[in-house]
């Protein structure tokens, strides 16, 4: 298999080859498969909450890809200061001489879209979730209030972002996730529209799953909040503008600026993978280590080793190196206890001393099933 997915050859002049060409193989191959991949990448770079901009799949870059490379290259710096939990500040990836939607509009249209959120959630009774949702991200240092005279970037060149909410009805207690609107349009223009989408960082599924199952030991786990780990500029930050007066139309409406990068804007999923695999290079990660962390699914770590041993240690420098950039490996699942053992106890997930006692017990894998305790 080569990097085409395509390989040529055929019989020379002595013997008739009667195999089926890889090539044509590949064609005979179940298109849901791929069709799979797809649907994932596609969610992961856009996510499917109304907010989808279409990315071309070509393995060439593009002159937009190529100026976004440039782009992340020299402006995602390390935070010198001490404080929330980021470490690295991510240029968004802007055309060129871009030219946003007007502040006003904007903020008219953010505002029509925070009413229609206040009586949707005033229904459902998700009124006091949100709102600790809020505190949480003020807190966190996610968010900061925007008093009338800030000065921190001319007002001129702020915009608002509507928002609204999701409820994943798959779940037993319906826990909304708020949303960040970077495809509404204002004036036929939306945030979106303005930027640059860089070239996919993700692995292709299925050689990802492959390579999970090819060594005796695995071991899986997630990036908590990955992308609000990454700060964004100033200048950036005022682009990204939101609206709040918790819950009550008859407060006054209070200003927001999204400090680190949210689901929504188009170069978000590259941004954020860019500054965790800077961050390994950057803190001379084992070349195993490296390799592995450069392999993970967007916030998906899974990695299988050959012994025992290699599943200690590179899990353990792997959590140590993400750690260095603010990065959070959590709800680590593996086949072996003895792994579990030599990690960090807030690291490891609250359900693995139940999947070993359940030989039923399964973990979901990027969609595929996965049963510790036989697998």
């Amino acid at each position: 298999e080569t990097d085409f997915q395509i390989t040529e050859g055929g019989p020379d002049d002595e013997w008739e080859d009667t195999r089926t060409p890889f090539y044509e193989q590949e064609k005979n191959i179940d298109p849901e498969r791929f069709e799979i991949d797809r649907m994932i990448r596609s969610s992961w770079s856009t996510e499917s909450f109304g907010v989808r901009i279409p990315a071309g799949e070509s393995w060439l870059l593009s002159e937009d890809e190529k100026l976004c490379d440039e782009i992340m290259k020299e402006g995602m710096t390390p935070l010198n200061e001490e404080g929330p939990p980021y470490r690295w500040v991510a240029p968004m990836t802007w055309y060129p001489g871009v030219v946003m939607p007007r502040t006003e509009a904007s903020y008219l249209n953010a505002l029509k879209r925070l009413t229609s959120l206040e009586i949707r959630a005033k229904k459902e009774r998700q009124i006091e979730w949100l709102n600790e949702y809020m505190d949480s991200m003020l807190d966190k240092g996610y968010i900061r209030q925007v008093l009338e005279r800030d000065g921190t970037v001319p007002n001129e060149k702020a915009n608002y972002v509507p928002i609204f909410y999701v409820l994943n009805k798959n779940k037993t207690v319906l826990k909304p996730r708020l949303v960040y609107d970077f495809a509404s349009k204002v004036k036929g223009v939306s945030i979106n529209d303005c930027l640059m989408t860089p070239k996919d960082l993700m692995p292709p599924l299925r050689r990802r799953l492959i390579d999970f199952r090819l060594h005796k030991y695995a071991v899986c786990g997630d990036i908590e909040q990955m992308f609000h780990r990454v700060r964004v500029s100033p200048e950036d930050a005022a682009r990204q503008r939101i609206l709040w007066r918790w819950g009550n139309p008859n407060n006054p409406v209070e200003v927001f600026e999204l400090q680190v990068l949210a689901f929504g804007p188009t170069c978000a999923p590259t941004l954020a993978m860019y500054a965790k695999n800077n961050n390994a290079r950057v803190n001379n990660a084992s070349p195993r280590a490296l390799k592995a962390i450069e392999r993970d699914y967007v916030d998906n770590s899974m990695e299988s080793y050959a012994t025992l041993d290699e599943a200690i240690e590179t899990t353990k420098e792997i959590i140590a190196i993400d750690a260095a950039g603010s990065f959070k490996l959590r709800d680590i699942v593996a086949n072996h206890k003895e792994i579990l053992r030599h990690l960090p106890v807030d690291h490891i997930s609250d359900k693995m001393e139940k999947e070993f006692k359940d030989e039923q017990q399964s973990e979901q894998i990027l969609g595929t099933t996965w049963n510790i305790a036989e697998d």
